[in-house]
């Protein structure tokens, strides 16, 4: 039993010491960027925007290289929102 106590210490102190030092996963940056592009992408929809000129302009902001990846991003936000583009 002290063990498990041991080693959920040790987790905590563990993710209070990341949270501390910024430490980011390239998976939580990729989210999180994901999120950001979805975002924009949906807030430039909404008001009326072209969908060309929407993934130019998030290509650019975000340094992607592929139009493709845009797509990518967007319906993967919106599997995990649970949602249709």
């Amino acid at each position: 039993m002290e063990a498990m106590s041991k080693q959920t210490e040790t987790i905590q102190e563990f993710e209070s010491f990341k949270e501390r030092a910024g430490l980011v996963s390239q998976r939580e940056k990729r989210q999180q960027r994901d999120i950001e592009v979805y975002n924009d992408y949906k807030l430039l929809l909404s008001q009326g925007k072209l969908k060309g000129d929407i993934i130019q302009f998030l290509m650019q902001k975000y340094d992607i290289g592929s139009h493709g990846t845009i797509y990518v991003i967007i319906k993967r936000v919106e599997e995990q929102k649970g949602g249709n583009v």
